[in-house]
This record gives structure tokens, sequence and C-alpha cells, in this order.
């Protein structure tokens, strides 16, 4: 499947960063990642936009500056889009540049679609350093993030709990008749085919099922874990079925809870 390996940073202003820069930045957040510039920044972009080639942990990235804001529809969409963000809007409204990072060509990178993720998280994260970023699309999952709490993430270190496929999963929320519906959106970029869908429940909070969703998510995209149809998954024993997504027209593992005895 294609995937769109691409994370915008929306910036109070115009930046100018060098690939030195970006380098020092990264060094901090981590140290020894093997990075080089790959082409002079003068021979990418046009149109106003300015930017270089990079190669950060083996995968080859673009760097691209462009000093005009983007339209707030193009950054705010879909299902509960500031569901962690809820200020978003007002605080996005002055922006007036972007930084695309964004992955060359990742189907010939040679690199599996998470280590490729995870490079260009760090080199978004280092570049969010350099700039006076306020928010961070991530492209492939539509996922909108304050740049404070996409730094966050990315620098906290995994024993603390915080996990990158927070940043690379969204979660789609909606109140139903039955209950409190929470599915993934951008898991399948990571197992190839299914989302996750937990089935309407009156049963657990949004704060359980959010952290279900993302737990679970993290397993898979680890390889620590595999779900298909017929498991009994986590410790409230979510049956596994096959179906189809509430959200978008894409395969969904559905989880539901055990009937009361």
């Amino acid at each position: 499947m294609d995937i769109d390996l691409t994370a915008i940073i929306i910036c109070k202003r115009p930046a100018s960063i060098s690939t030195d820069v970006i380098r020092q930045r990264l060094e901090r957040i981590a140290p020894g990642l093997p990075f080089e510039e790959a082409l002079d920044g003068t021979a990418v972009g046009g149109g106003g936009a300015r930017g270089a080639v990079v190669i950060c942990d083996g995968v080859m990235m673009a760097v691209l500056e462009v000093a005009a804001p983007l339209p707030l529809e193009s950054l705010i969409y879909g299902p509960l889009p500031t569901l962690f963000w809820q200020t978003a809007a007002q605080d996005l409204a002055g922006h007036s540049a972007h930084v695309r990072v964004m992955v060359v060509n990742p189907e010939k990178s040679g690199k599996s679609i998470t280590e490729q993720a995870r490079a260009l998280t760090l080199l978004a994260a280092a570049v969010c350093n350099a700039v006076e970023a306020i928010g961070v699309l991530w492209c492939a999952s539509d996922h909108l993030m304050s740049a404070g709490r996409f730094v966050q993430i990315t620098t906290t270190p995994k024993d603390q709990g915080q996990m990158l496929s927070a940043i690379w999963v969204r979660l789609f929320v909606a109140q139903t008749e039955a209950g409190l519906v929470v599915a993934t959106h951008g898991l399948a970029a990571f197992t190839g085919t299914f989302e996750l869908e937990f089935a309407p429940t009156k049963r657990l909070d949004l704060s359980t099922l959010a952290t279900r969703a993302m737990q679970f998510s993290h397993f898979l995209i680890t390889g620590v874990m595999t779900l298909k149809p017929g498991d009994v998954a986590g410790p409230e024993n979510f049956a596994v079925t096959e179906g189809r997504s509430s959200f978008e027209d894409r395969l969904a593992l559905h989880l539901a809870m055990p009937a009361r005895s």
C-alpha cells in the first residue's frame, strides 16, 4: 500500500534552518544517530520554498521550508481531529509558514516502514526544536498534535511509558446509542491491511478504550503481539472478529467486550 511518510511542521513565522542546526538538534535527541546531507539545499524546492535532502539513520528524506501558511481545513479534519489539542484552531490561526519533512521513495529505501517512520519522527522533532513550531501533522494518519506533545513523546524514554505509536496512529471516537466506539487510523500502514475498532460499549470509558487502542497498536507495530479473528485479547477479554471500519473504507479487526454472564 502507498504510504505518505510526511510530517508537516506548522511554524509561527518563516524559518531558515541549516543542516548543521538540524544535526545539532538531532544529536541532542538521539545521540550518535547517523546523519548526513545528501544534496545542497539550493537544489531543492521552488515557488518560494527552499530545503535540503538528508540521510538520517539510513533513510533519505527531504526537508522543505515554505514561507506560506496552510489553510486550517488542510490541517484540521476528520472525526474529532483535535481530541488531544482542544485549542488547535486558535493556536494555528496566526501561523505564517510550514516545513515539510518527508521520506523520499519509501518503497525503495530498503528499510521497514517502522524504521522509516522512526527516522522521520526523530528528524521532524529535531526540526521542531530548530524553528518556532506550533504543531505537527503526521500525514499518514492525519494526526494533528501540538509541537510540544510531538517532541515530548519523541524524546521520552520508552521505559517511561511513551510510545511513538501515539504519533503514528490517530484515534477516531464516536458516541452511539449502543455506547462508545474507538478506532485507529494509520495503523494499517504498519500492519499492511487492517485497523482496530472497539465495538460500541457502555462498560468502558474513553480513557480505558484509548489506552487499549494505543497499547495494542504499539504491540502490533513492534511485533510483540499478533491479532486474528477468533483471538481473545487484553485483560478485558475482547473477542476479535473481522469486518469493515465504521469510519473509512478499510478492513478492521473488531474487538468486543464479552457478554455479561
